[in-house]
């Protein structure tokens, strides 16, 4: 008896020690502190499987360099150490896109052929999504990852519609596609891995379900509140069958002395063809906005700084 005791005693001490050194690799590969922004409310979170596994699951949250806000979430497939190496090099793979300026297909694109060379047989899946509060406009562009949810004001959550991206690490030649969509003050945008909606004991169909369920009445929650709500769906007891992130920004909109009228669109350098995409581009917001007298002015300033720059 006390050597089955002391055998059972040594396993429990064991599975705590590798269930600590698990989430204490996992939480030192994830972002130390989130980045305070006035114009938004950023909550996230990441929990560990009780195993002791460390996972791949991962949120990262990017100051642009034009500005706005990059926000990201991913998971390389496994429950491994080289899973979570996995993730370390992708997750640094996209922060140094984004810092140079990339839009959210280019930064899947270019990342997805670094993982091809990296040589590794494991996939991933990512979704980012670059705020731009000054132009109140949403770019989103996914390889193979669950759709973020947008919440307007007054209006259920949803998943906008997207070009549909397989997972990275797949094809080394895949280019990824984007979709836009409005920043209204009071939006609230949902990133998640799986693990938040589905394990063995919730199919993922109820996980969606139970996801749109907490967030009908989320409006007035502060985002730590709910951020801790969604982690529940799949947490049987103390017990949980996969890792999980959540990140979840809401837009609290501009201050007064910097409101004002902006539209961005974005080009490829030497790209000659553009150049009628940026009239048209003109064209439509001067209409928005009243300035239509003023349109052949800047389609002639668009002529010129073509011709500059060729």
């Amino acid at each position: 008896m006390a050597q089955l005791l002391a055998q059972a005693i040594g396993r429990a001490r064991q599975f705590e020690t590798e269930r600590r050194l698990a989430q204490e690799l996992q939480q030192s590969l994830l972002p130390p502190a989130l980045p305070q922004r006035g114009e938004m409310d950023i909550a996230a979170r990441y929990v560990t499987p009780t195993t002791g596994t460390v996972g791949g699951d991962w949120y990262d949250v990017i100051n642009l360099p034009d500005g706005g806000v990059g926000l990201v979430t991913g998971d390389v497939e496994g429950h491994s150490p080289r899973a979570a190496t996995t993730m370390s090099q992708i997750r640094s793979a996209v922060r140094a896109y984004a810092a140079e300026g990339h839009r959210p297909a280019d930064v899947l694109t270019r990342t997805n052929r670094l993982l091809s060379d990296l040589g590794t047989d494991l996939l991933a899946t990512c979704c980012c999504v670059w705020l731009d509060p000054e132009a109140e406009t949403v770019e989103i562009s996914s390889a193979g990852h669950p759709a973020p949810l947008l919440g307007h004001p007054g209006s259920p959550f949803a998943a906008p519609e997207l070009p549909l991206g397989i997972p990275l690490g797949v094809r080394s030649d895949t280019c990824y596609g984007s979709g836009h969509a409005p920043l209204r003050e009071g939006t609230v945008r949902v990133l998640y891995t799986d693990g938040l909606v589905r394990s063995h004991a919730v199919p993922l169909g109820d996980g969606i379900e139970a996801l749109h369920a907490r967030l009908a009445p989320s409006g007035e929650l502060r985002l730590e509140v709910l951020a801790d709500r969604l982690l529940e769906i799949t947490s049987a007891g103390n017990r949980r069958d996969d890792d999980a992130a959540v990140l979840i920004a809401r837009f609290l909109g501009l201050g007064a002395d910097r409101s004002q009228r902006v539209a961005r669109t974005f080009v490829q350098r030497h790209d000659l063809r553009a150049v009628a995409d940026v009239r048209r581009f003109l064209r439509a917001q001067a209409r928005s906005w009243d300035w239509e007298a003023v349109t052949p002015d800047l389609e002639l300033a668009v002529t010129e700084l073509d011709q500059r720059s060729g």
